[in-house]
């Protein structure tokens, strides 16, 4: 299968993505799903490389990789939330090959995200990602949740904190 018909069915799987989001009150623009459907395509070339991911089927990343990352945009209807807040800022802990860090990232630019991971292969695929998606409000760290919780550059300064399957909600807290 040539590349072009390759993207051209990325794009189109990417296309549901914004289908669902719509039908849950989320646009996505055409800027958005372009970027989804390149991520999609770096996360399998890398995933081939290295383990980034157990879950490398189109289906199966759209709807527990993207769309998972994107539940918080589901849940809060109210737009006036900090999540909306123009200049407001994330953190992502643990964010592996970057959930729900990315996605938010794409479907929010002006929200101020950072990515901390503590695995450095993890780290250039997600610089990569960074440069490639043209996602200027990401800033990426590395280091453990448990390490980077004492920086003081970090600690305590974000609006909003995300994580998965990083510790239990206790441990959490704490970084």
């Amino acid at each position: 299968m040539g590349k072009a018909v390759k993207a051209e069915m990325t794009k189109e799987t990417i296309r549901k993505i914004g289908r669902i989001a719509k039908d849950r009150e989320v646009i996505l623009d055409a800027d958005a799903i372009d970027k989804f459907a390149r991520y999609l395509e770096l996360l399998q070339e890398w995933n081939e490389r290295m383990n980034l991911t157990a879950i490398t089927s189109e289906d199966d990343v759209i709807t527990r990789h993207f769309l998972d990352s994107l539940a918080p945009l589901f849940a809060i209807k109210d737009r006036r939330t900090p999540l909306y807040d123009k200049g407001a800022s994330l953190i992502d802990i643990g964010t592996g090959a970057g959930f729900p860090g990315i996605p938010l990232s794409i479907v929010l630019p002006v929200l101020k995200i950072t990515l901390a991971d503590s695995l450095h292969k993890r780290i250039g695929f997600l610089e990569t990602v960074k440069s490639e998606l043209q996602l200027d409000a990401v800033t990426i760290v590395e280091g453990r949740a448990e390490e980077l919780a004492r920086s003081d550059s970090l600690r305590e300064c974000f609006d909003i904190a995300v994580a998965r399957a990083v510790a239990e909600l206790s441990t959490l807290s704490e970084y």
